[in-house]
């Protein structure tokens, strides 16, 4: 049915046309899905009903104009000048016509009621905001002083002001309100109906991507949606609700919320934040699940952020104001949406004392899984020790098993061929036996055959001549009858036994022992030569002042080391006497080295401006020191450099990971060079490579590069004992390049102590720096042999290519020419020059890397 005023429907066209129409009409409104299933669901009635006021919307109604008519209750002067164009129109219907069209009309037509020049939301703001201050003034102004405190338990009973008692009426209806909003003008709606359907219109915009951003950037909306929570119709209390929550899903909304709320707590002088929506909750006119639930869910929403102290913080300002305890009296209700509410609420909560004792108790075991992971670690290298071990000593059987089996092979050849030897012996023996002992039976036969014959004979004989009978025979033997059988051929010689000679005994004694391998040198070479006894006449006393020289002109200093009396004691300075040089020669000294009076001539010294009169110790020389030395790539977890590096690192080692977690834990630098050793130290795995490695679990899928790293994290205490090798690996290089410069050295050093006239060439050298020195210093007992650089760096000052050093060498030549040739009893100079400069210090660094690698073990 049609209301009273509507015009007629125009006639329906044919189903087919008619949900085609439908279908453009939802695309133009841009539903979620669930609405969407809800409209398509309607009879075809209400489905042309909603084609038509489509096609009339948009046909007909423009933003502006909604916007237009809204503005002039904006202004009652305005208002009262536009009178004939509203007509009968109020605005409580220009606002649901705004409504209706943001939510049924098209996308378009909500962008362009939003955009400039419309700025739809700013006037909607604008009028909501008119309507809550003239509510709230009204009813301030309308209420009765006695009655504050009666109001203040209505609404909020912890709250003793008057604003609160305002707040708390301010939508309800009276006829005071009713009276002046008659007295103003018929146009003007009820203000209660006016900031719903506002509300409605705002959710409308929100239902729109453009219109959220411009709710969510527009805190003055944000605020009218809360201060409508003092709406009498629970309805818009629950509107609001959802619409603060979808604020306090998106990022940053929670924040504007709060500060929303926060200002109205200070506008409504509220005690505490979400006083009054507590009340509401805890004391609503009617039980209405849908407000219940969604404040519920609002305060959830509101508290559930990601700063856990804020959460608590939140939490705990709900508690005070009394919602567990409304929970805990709602845990009977037969509201499962509003159980399921209240449910999630509670899941969420935090409690502090447990995450503290959580703490404490997560403390305790981290503490224990470290000992643990520790006492694993241990394990684990103790099992890898033993599996290296059992490795080696595996290998070490097997060879010689292999070498036993060959023994044994060839054990058993030469057996097969003794065996074979003995057997063709045998047979052979038995050939020649069996050929004897046939020949002895031939022969036996012939002697039988004879002795028939000559038994035959005889009794032929016996019976020719019949003569008488004889007389028995004496007894013994008969010559005649015996002679053939004694006479044939011995009997033959039994068969020789084969026997085996004892071994010869080895010819000659054994050669003498070889001699005894020399003693190895002691690392000092020869010992030093006693210490001199009593000092001689021509000794200097280390007690004795050395002469000081007085020169005619200023000399240059000569800045050298010098050694103190007791130091220059059992050393060649000893023996010297500087004050034997003769001194007619140190006039050329000080003519070509004085020094000119200050403010004399200026001196260049490599471009420089130099000032000849300036300290000695400015003059062309610096102080001596020492000098110093100068393929189809699988899933990886490496970056392509790290990645790069590894398979380079691979190739070079050429081992498997099984071989060098056995050679770093024998410590075998045979398996694992100390080349191999500093390569390896190189791409050691990082500690986050270590974790990425032990969260996958597994190598499947990884390249080689990533096994090899992972085989090389499960060795325990890899770079550890990385470094045990290397410095077992430098001591012996350490020692091997040691020892020689230590024999140089010694050898150079005996040289030096014995040659006699290098000790009278540094007694020359003496002279002459005590003889420049005297005057400010004074004399010296000896000098480190490292000064002697600083002979040829001081240059005299009126010939900057004059050395000091010239001048000692013509003084040598010319008064001491046999000394010219003390080079040839510096034999071993040159070739311990070629080392180290101190060669005890590292030496002395060997110690220290066996105590490193104590402390690492």
């Amino acid at each position: 049915m049609l209301g009273p005023g509507q015009p007629p429907l125009p006639p329906m066209p044919p189903e087919d046309q008619l949900a085609t129409m439908f279908d453009q009409v939802l695309k133009q409104m841009d539903l979620p899905v669930d609405k969407v299933r809800i409209l398509k669901e309607y009879n075809n009635e209400k489905k042309w009903k909603v084609v038509v006021d489509s096609q009339g919307m948009n046909a007909h109604v423009d933003p502006a104009s909604y916007l237009t008519k809204l503005s002039y209750f904006l202004d009652k002067k305005t208002l009262k000048k536009n009178k004939k164009v509203l007509g009968d129109e109020t605005s409580t219907a220009v606002l649901k016509h705004i409504e209706i069209s943001l939510r049924t009309n098209s996308v378009d037509w909500v962008i362009q009621f939003l955009n400039p020049p419309n700025n739809g939301l700013q006037v909607l703001v604008e009028y909501m905001n008119q309507l809550l201050l003239e509510a709230s003034s009204q009813t301030c102004s309308d209420t009765p002083a006695g009655s504050a405190n009666d109001s203040t338990d209505h609404v909020i009973p912890s709250s003793s002001s008057a604003s609160t008692v305002g707040s708390a009426s301010l939508f309800r209806k009276n006829h005071t309100i009713a009276s002046r909003t008659t007295k103003v003008s018929k146009n003007v709606g009820e203000l209660e109906d006016d900031v719903h359907v506002c509300i409605m219109c705002l959710r409308a915009i929100m239902n729109n991507k453009r219109g959220f951003e411009l709710v969510f950037a527009d805190s003055r909306a944000i605020y009218c949606i809360v201060r409508s929570i003092l709406h009498q119709s629970l309805r818009t209390k629950t509107l609001v609700m959802q619409m603060l929550s979808s604020i306090c899903m998106v990022q940053g909304g929670q924040e504007l919320v709060s500060d929303a709320f926060d200002q109205f707590r200070l506008d409504y002088r509220e005690r505490h934040r979400f006083q009054t929506l507590m009340y509401f909750i805890r004391n609503p006119p009617e039980f209405h699940v849908e407000f219940l639930s969604s404040a519920v869910q609002f305060l959830d929403i509101f508290s559930s952020v990601e700063d856990m102290n804020q959460r608590v913080y939140l939490q705990y300002e709900l508690h005070l104001l009394g919602l567990d305890d409304y929970i805990d009296e709602m845990a009977e209700c037969q509201s499962d949406e509003l159980q399921a509410r209240m449910s999630a609420y509670t899941s969420g909560e935090m409690d502090v004392a447990a995450l503290v004792d959580d703490s404490h108790h997560k403390t305790r075991l981290l503490e224990e899984c470290d000992q643990l992971r520790n006492r694993l670690s241990q394990a684990n290298e103790r099992v890898q020790e033993v599996e290296a071990k059992w490795i080696t000593d595996k290998a070490a059987l097997d060879r010689r098993l292999l070498d036993l089996v060959r023994e044994r092979d060839r054990m058993q050849k030469e057996h097969e061929a003794q065996e074979g030897s003995w057997k063709k012996t045998m047979s052979e023996k038995d050939r020649q036996a069996r050929e004897q002992q046939a020949r002895l039976e031939q022969r036996i036969q012939e002697l039988e055959a004879i002795q028939k014959t000559m038994q035959a004979g005889l009794q032929v004989q016996q019976q020719t001549k019949s003569p008488p009978t004889p007389p028995p025979p004496a007894p013994g033997p008969h010559p005649g009858l015996l002679a053939p059988v004694t006479g044939g051929p011995p009997a033959p010689p039994p068969p020789c036994a084969v026997t085996n000679g004892a071994p010869k005994a080895a010819g000659g004694p054994p050669p003498p022992p070889p001699p005894p391998p020399a003693g190895l040198g002691k690392a000092g070479g020869a010992p030093p030569p006693p210490p001199p006894g009593l000092m001689t006449a021509s000794a200097v006393p280390a007690n004795t002042i050395k002469k000081t020289y007085q020169t005619r002109n200023k000399l240059p200093q000569l800045n050298w080391t010098a050694m103190k009396p007791n130091q220059a004691k059992n050393t060649v300075f000893e023996d010297l006497n500087d004050e034997k040089i003769i001194e007619a020669y140190f006039s050329k000294l000080e003519e070509m080295f004085k020094l000119q009076p200050a403010g004399g001539d200026v001196a260049m010294e490599n471009g420089n401006r130099l000032e000849v009169g300036a300290p000695a110790a400015g003059v062309g020389q610096h102080s001596p020191g020492s000098t110093g030395s100068g393929s189809t790539r699988k899933n990886t977890l490496l970056d392509t450099k790290r990645l790069q590096n590894v398979a380079i690192t691979r190739r070079k080692l050429a081992l498997e990971p099984r071989a060098i977690m056995t050679a770093v834990h024998q410590m075998d630098l045979n398996t694992l060079s100390a080349d191999k050793v500093d390569i390896l130290s190189r791409i050691l795995p990082h500690e986050d490579e270590r974790k990425l490695y032990a969260e996958r679990g597994g190598d499947e899928g990884l390249s080689d590069e990533d096994r090899f790293m992972a085989a090389l994290c499960e060795i325990e205490r890899l770079e550890h004992k990385l470094s045990v090798m290397r410095v077992m690996a430098d001591f012996d290089e350490s020692a091997a390049l040691l020892e020689p410069q230590f024999t140089h050295v010694t050898a150079a050093s005996k040289c030096a102590r014995e040659a006699t006239m290098f000790h009278r060439v540094l007694e020359v050298i003496l002279a002459f720096g005590n003889y420049m020195n005297s005057g400010r210093k004074g004399s010296v007992y000896g000098f480190r042999l490292a000064s002697l650089d600083s002979l040829a760096i001081l240059k005299a000052p009126s010939d900057r290519s004059l050395t000091l050093l010239h001048m000692v060498v013509e003084s040598i030549e010319r008064s001491f020419p046999e000394l010219m040739k003390f080079s040839e009893q510096l034999k071993f100079v040159d070739k311990a020059s070629g080392g180290e400069e101190f060669p005890s210090n590292a030496m002395g660094q060997c110690p220290v890397g066996y105590e490193g690698a104590g402390v690492r073990l």
